[in-house]
């Protein structure tokens, strides 16, 4: 196997090399090949940062990214096992993150920002996988986060996170949100409670 390139996106470890799933009677189900060479990404991305106040700043972010040679589950070309870890799949994924931080006054700080990622995945030609890609795109397409965080006196800080998380299609799974805050006092310079 040669090494990955410098674009290289998941380098082939042990586990793609030597992986065996056995079955009833010691038949093999699944196995590692090593043959199994390493994913390549080429990505692109354009960004910008402006600080239209002292205590505002925004970033924008747009990005393609295609890959090649993801990691695939070929079925075998006669009978159905052994299942064998291949690269038969490649991909892409594009879309846009913004982010806003706010300070509006020196002990208090916001940080909001928004992800939007759409991706695909699809066979190569002569590709036998069985998988669909589904491990490859169970992404979701919209994440939303806001955090807050406070520096009060006697040393306490408070902080709380609100992120909002889109459905994932493969298991199918509900978006969600969730709340996190914490508190925290620094009794000591090495110590915090």
């Amino acid at each position: 196997r040669s090494d990955p390139s410098p674009l290289a996106a998941f380098a082939p470890t042990r586990f793609d090399d030597d992986l065996r799933i056995l079955g009833p009677g010691g038949v093999t189900l699944l196995r590692g090949t090593g043959d199994f060479e390493a994913e390549t990404l080429n990505a692109a991305e354009l960004g910008y940062r402006v600080q239209p106040l002292a205590s505002v700043s925004l970033d924008a972010t747009v990005f393609r990214h295609d890959y090649d040679d993801l990691r695939s589950q070929d079925a075998p070309l006669t009978g159905i096992v052994p299942v064998t870890l291949g690269n038969t799949l490649d991909g892409r994924s594009h879309g846009v993150e913004l982010a806003m931080n706010v300070q509006p006054i020196v002990w208090w700080r916001t940080h909001v920002s928004y992800t939007f990622l759409d991706t695909l995945v699809e066979r190569q030609p002569l590709s036998r996988d069985v998988s669909g890609g589904t491990a490859e795109t169970n992404d979701p397409d919209h994440m939303f986060a806001l955090r807050s965080s406070l520096d009060l006196p006697g040393d306490v800080e408070v902080d709380a996170m609100w992120r909002a998380i889109g459905a994932l299609p493969d298991p199918t799974l509900p978006g969600y949100s969730e709340l996190t805050v914490r508190g925290g006092w620094l009794a000591t310079p090495a110590l915090e409670v």
